[in-house]
């Protein structure tokens, strides 16, 4: 998975990119979509700049032929519907257990940039890291709700959770 290169990139346009190519580098069950070229759906809770950001980076973009659709959500239990990512703002209120718990067998990669995400249930961490933004993955997530991610997303990950284990590069 490439890598930001710019050293002028600010963190909410790493974030924006590094979903944008999640999604190129993970399967979905086709069951999650709305037909053969339903969009890819990418919901923001809490992070309002985050969802802006990611709106314009996305543009018209689209990955594996599906466009992509931003929403942001205000109320995680009554706003989220078919989605193929979450993104929960870092410094969200919500209860992280119950909305894991919930989503837990969903085809949803789940990201945050939560301490202790990964270890909680989360697909997807960023992690903070000067003078980019990096990431990890719990693969024993992305299993549990039906998703493949490529090799190459293993390669560029920072910590990769499997098995229970936590290996750091």
């Amino acid at each position: 998975m490439p890598r930001p290169s710019r050293p002028d990139c600010n963190p909410l346009e790493i974030k924006s990119a590094y979903l944008l190519a999640l999604s190129r580098y993970t399967t979905w069950p086709d069951s999650a979509f709305a037909g053969k070229k339903g969009p890819i759906n990418i919901a923001v809770y809490q992070d309002k700049k985050l969802g802006e950001t990611l709106e314009q980076t996305a543009g018209t973009k689209t990955a594996n032929d599906r466009p992509f659709k931003i929403r942001q959500i205000e109320n995680i239990e009554t706003e989220l519907t078919a989605c193929q990512i979450l993104y929960l703002g870092g410094s969200s209120d919500v209860d992280l257990e119950a909305v894991l718990a919930r989503l837990k067998k969903q085809p949803i990669l789940i990201v945050s940039d939560s301490a202790d995400f990964l270890e909680r249930g989360g697909t997807v961490r960023f992690l903070p890291s000067r003078p980019f933004v990096t990431f990890g993955v719990n693969l024993d997530a992305i299993k549990a709700a039906g998703l493949k991610i490529n090799s190459r997303v293993l390669d560029s990950a920072r910590r990769i959770l499997h098995k229970g284990r936590m290996r750091s590069r």
